[in-house]
């Protein structure tokens, strides 16, 4: 029996293009999700491609049109996530993202619909993101009663800011068309407040109020420059 591609059990690949080295998280059928093998290979690929003379950026993608990474295969974590286990998974995570992280040559996150949970922390590791207008971020882990580590947390305070950060871990609802967000600028979309002008011409909803596009700001009548109050 053939195995499609959206079937075939999840598996890092990689590939050069030109000067390019692409990274691509294939694991369609779970929205690209990440199991332990593919945790356990990015490292390795990293390092490939940093000792490679003619790669002069890495770019980290998901394979598809439906997601960048939606995070971790929860399908895995009773028997990677518990006793013992639970030690290697945790090292096999953190090799990936410091892999990326401290990779010497420029990465980039290649960004397309759903971007959640490790894939988040990992798209912001790089060095640059690149989103694309369908993206869908979320931060699960508190729904799921998972801890988030410390160095991960202090990570997205450094890039996306602490009322960002809050928003995501606390709020555990979907954020779309947030490419600012993923940049450090503007709230994520679900923030409390008041009507505010984020500084790209959108006024953000007003505290409480949940916007039917997913958290989306109405036009901002006084444009970007007077704000919005």
């Amino acid at each position: 029996m053939t195995v499609t591609t959206e079937e075939r059990p999840g598996q890092l690949t990689h590939h050069k293009e030109g000067r390019v080295g692409y990274v691509v998280f294939d694991n369609q059928r779970k929205f690209n999700a990440v199991n332990f093998d593919m945790w356990m290979a990015v490292p390795e690929v990293i390092a490939q491609f940093v000792a490679d003379p003619e790669v002069r950026v890495i770019v980290i993608t998901g394979a598809g049109d439906r997601a960048f990474i939606s995070g971790a295969d929860i399908s895995q974590f009773d028997k990677k996530r518990t006793g013992s286990a639970n030690d290697d998974y945790n090292k096999a995570v953190d090799g990936g993202y410091s892999a990326v992280l401290d990779c010497p040559k420029p990465t980039v996150a290649k960004i397309r619909g759903i971007c959640m949970g490790g894939g988040l922390g990992l798209a912001l590791n790089c060095d640059i993101r690149i989103v694309a207008d369908d993206v869908k971020i979320r931060m699960p882990a508190a729904r799921l009663g998972l801890g988030y580590q410390y160095p991960g947390l202090k990570r997205f305070t450094e890039v996306l800011g602490p009322s960002n950060t809050a928003d995501l871990f606390f709020q555990r609802a979907h954020f779309r068309r947030r490419r600012r967000v993923l940049h450090g600028h503007g709230q994520a979309g679900g923030a409390r407040g008041r009507a505010r002008c984020s500084g790209d011409g959108l006024r953000q909803p007003d505290r409480g109020k949940r916007a039917a596009d997913g958290g989306g700001g109405q036009a901002c009548p006084a444009g970007d420059s007077q704000g919005c109050r």
